[in-house]
């Protein structure tokens, strides 16, 4: 059987040697008593336009092989200290490039499956500007009030579940200002933590959160805290600027 063998289906000389060595399956360490040095010469006699440079590198290559074949067939001699043993600088090569040809193929990998995603962009969601219409708290209280909730519910969700919990779908903060104001429209005034279910996850909880000061902010509602620390109220004041235009 005879092989046409492109240069160009090869990166340089250890990419040769490892598709050898793959396709003879021997290990790295085995490649100097089998057939892959033999191999390695068949391939270079068929390979088409090789220019100089290209050349030098296979060749110099292919005179490592025989070299070190040809060692492994003579007696060995008593012990000679050298600076470099070529056999193992050229296992080591080879380990090497192995690797950072693994690692390439993996990245290719993640490259090809990232172009067949496709990502949702971020909610685009106007903020007003307006102050926000606090009565005696602070943001900083507001913020608190949250750290608060979400701690507690980390707290809860760390303890053995005794029910059944379906999860919904992710919440927006669009869709919670209508949830806010429908309930806030029916009660008319309650209790800031009276807004959160029992049963909220973190996400809902931030969405519900951010959807209150959007609420406050387009004078929809109204936060009040009669002493500090204490509870805080948040009371409904009608449809926003927007809607009574």
């Amino acid at each position: 059987m005879t092989y046409a063998v492109k240069l160009e289906s090869f990166e340089g000389p250890l990419d040769l040697l490892l598709h050898l060595i793959a396709k003879a399956q021997v290990d790295i360490k085995d490649i100097f008593v089998s057939e892959i040095t033999d191999q390695y010469l068949s391939y270079l006699e068929q390979m088409e336009q090789l220019d100089m440079e290209q050349a030098t590198e296979f060749l110099t290559m292919a005179a490592t092989l025989l070299n070190i074949k040809s060692r492994s067939l003579l007696p060995k001699p008593e012990k000679v200290e050298e600076d470099e043993d070529p056999e193992a600088l050229l296992i080591l090569q080879l380990e090497e490039y192995k690797r950072i040809k693994q690692v390439s193929d993996t990245l290719h990998e993640m490259e090809a499956h990232a172009a067949k995603s496709y990502y949702k962009l971020p909610e685009e969601y106007a903020f007003q500007d307006d102050p926000l219409n606090l009565e005696g708290v602070s943001v900083e209280s507001l913020y608190d009030a949250l750290q608060e909730l979400l701690a507690q519910k980390k707290e809860a969700e760390q303890r053995p579940a005794r029910i059944n919990v379906i999860r919904a779908e992710p919440y927006t903060v669009r869709h919670q200002i209508a949830h806010v104001r429908a309930f806030l429209s029916k009660r008319g005034r309650m209790r800031f933590d009276e807004l959160f279910a029992i049963h909220a996850t973190r996400n809902e909880i931030i969405a519900t959160f951010l959807a209150l000061l959007e609420l406050i902010s387009a004078g929809e509602a109204g936060a009040s805290q009669n002493q500090r620390y204490g509870a805080i109220e948040i009371v409904y004041k009608g449809k926003g600027k927007e809607e009574k235009a």
